[in-house]
């Protein structure tokens, strides 16, 4: 619905066509995300939509990145005299 969609987008969400869901970014900080959040679930019940929200899913760890800074940790260092 292109009402919700403009709405969505003015509050600063975003739509990763990866997650297949609107995403409000961490950065507005807890306090900004409540009052965005807010802002748009009263604009879209005048609409007639209403809004589901849920906790997006940690980052995964990317594992060779992990494997790289343990072998790094491992690496023999030279000492200078």
């Amino acid at each position: 619905m292109p009402a919700a969609r403009e709405v969505l987008y003015v509050h600063g969400f975003q739509y990763p066509r990866t997650q297949g869901a609107f995403l409000l970014p961490a950065s507005y900080g807890r306090a900004g995300q409540a009052l965005r959040i807010q802002a748009v679930a009263q604009q879209l019940a005048a609409h007639g939509i209403g809004v589901g929200l849920r906790h997006s899913a940690p980052p995964v760890a990317d594992p060779w990145l992990n494997a790289r800074s343990a072998l790094l940790d491992m690496a023999p260092v030279a000492h200078r005299r």
